[in-house]
């Protein structure tokens, strides 16, 4: 009876032990499963096969979508909230144009005219750049560089959702203002209290400076706003010329304005902060000002702001030859120098392929995970192409992104026929975590609007393979 219940035990045990090490290979074959998951949903950068018309990743739209003219070029792109992608440019040099796409990168022929409209506010000609903000109601507001009365100056306007002009805004859907001799804009922010910032350069007093002005909602200027002129104007000290050519509006209401100076006769990086109200923010930087010489001439032209309120700026470095640079500041405009090397991150020319002897950053974006993206143009081959680079939070280039942090699309392969360049002007990330890239294709005739779509994965699946040793101990 004793031997009979040692060996029921015996056959019990092993039977246990059989089952443990069946279920131990199929944990060590799960491990395994999600660890060739997770390298695949890892690397990045891949373009997108839902996007396009031709589900190839990328959309182009010819100018003759806008008017019968031969170029067209993106400059500024933004998602509405239903997820559609609104494109502002210009077409033939003369003409603010805008696109709406569906998520599926299709032209959305519900908006304007078959997916398209142009704005021309009374009296203003050759407009050659457009840059666009959403409101939270969908309404579309676009800054616009052109002549009016033969001076160049600030002039806003804003379109319905739909694609016509909101006769709402301004007079009769627009808004102008000079300020000093001669004046643009290079960027345009909503404030969360609705009221619309766009800044660029102003001569005033025959020196190019620093300008921003403040529009309400309704589209009269703020005269809150740098008070009692609803703009502000400011010489980067020792300058003798400088321009913003991007900014990011703060959590608390405060402007960062970057771009570059020439100081000593060298072009440099360039940023300056200007509180909610128009004043200089002192408490920044050298007394207002962060300014910074790399290579023979540096210029910012992005700024994003971390969740840490963080300030990620983005730019060209001719170190000689131009390069992606990033610059990362503390929050009171000092270098963070736990970024990159001594708060600098370059991408080598090299990463974007054989033969690249320049790169052009342009466009800078933060994913939800932290990671910043950078779009731009780079020519590896002696191709100008659409660059996109990837950094992880501290500033060193992320190999799960593309080849070895990069990524290039090739017109001759994707765009269209004849390839002569394409360039990102500007990118954004979905919801959902992947990149749109908008910007230009140009063929040996014509230049079309052109967007991309970059399939990203946030986070990947390195959590299933550690919760399983943890769980099991294996």
């Amino acid at each position: 009876m004793g031997n009979c219940g040692y060996r029921y035990w015996r056959i019990l045990i092993l039977k246990i032990l059989v089952k443990k090490m069946f279920i131990k290979k199929i944990i060590l074959s799960l491990i395994l499963f999600s660890s060739i998951i997770t390298k695949i949903n890892c690397q990045d950068g891949s373009l997108d096969s839902t996007f396009g018309p031709n589900q190839n990743g990328t959309v182009i739209t010819p100018p003759s979508a806008f008017i019968p003219v031969t170029s067209a070029a993106i400059t500024s792109i933004a998602l509405q909230s239903t997820g559609k992608i609104i494109a502002s440019g210009e077409a033939g040099l003369t003409t603010a144009a805008v696109a709406r796409y569906t998520t599926s990168g299709i032209l959305d022929t519900t908006f304007g005219t078959n997916g398209t409209t142009t704005i021309t506010p009374p009296g203003v000609t050759l407009m050659f750049a457009s840059y666009l903000a959403i409101q939270t109601d969908d309404k579309i507001v676009v800054g616009i560089n052109g002549l009016k009365a033969g001076v160049q100056q600030f002039i806003v306007a804003r379109l319905n959702p739909n694609g016509t002009l909101d006769t709402s805004f301004g007079s009769g859907g627009s808004t102008s203002l000079l300020i000093g001799t001669n004046s643009f804009i290079t960027s345009i922010k909503i404030q969360s209290d609705g009221k619309i910032v766009a800044a660029g350069q102003a001569t005033v007093s025959g020196v190019n400076q620093f300008a921003i002005a403040r529009f309400n909602s309704d589209g009269s200027l703020d005269t809150s706003f740098g008070s009692p002129n609803g703009f502000v104007t400011f010489q980067i000290p020792g300058s003798t010329t400088s321009q913003i050519n991007a900014i990011a509006i703060q959590s608390d209401g405060k402007i960062v304005a970057s771009g570059q100076a020439t100081i000593g006769g060298v072009v440099q990086f360039t940023v300056a902060r200007f509180n909610s109200d128009g004043s200089l923010d002192t408490s920044f930087g050298n007394n207002g000002v962060f300014t910074f010489p790399l290579g023979t001439a540096s210029a910012f032209t992005a700024v994003s702001i971390q969740s840490d309120n963080k300030i990620v700026l983005g730019g060209i470095a001719a170190t000689p030859a131009n390069e992606f640079t990033l610059i990362r500041l503390q929050t009171n405009g000092t270098r963070d120098t736990s970024f990159g090397n001594a708060g600098i991150a370059i991408v080598p020319l090299s990463t974007f392929g054989s033969g690249t002897t320049s790169a052009n950053l342009f466009s800078i974006a933060i994913q939800s995970d932290g990671k910043i993206v950078a779009g731009g143009e780079a020519n590896p081959g002696g191709v100008t192409t659409f660059a996109l680079a990837r950094f992880t939070t501290n500033g060193i280039l992320d190999n799960s992104f593309g080849q070895n942090g990069t990524v290039t699309v090739l017109p001759l392969t994707i765009f269209g026929p004849n390839p002569s360049s394409a360039v990102i002007a500007n990118i954004l990330i979905q919801p959902d975590g992947k990149i749109v890239a908008g910007g230009h294709f140009s063929s040996t005739t014509l230049s079309y609007f052109a967007l991309a779509r970059f399939n990203v994965t946030i986070g990947c699946f390195t959590n299933l393979t550690q919760a399983i040793i943890e769980k099991y101990g294996i």
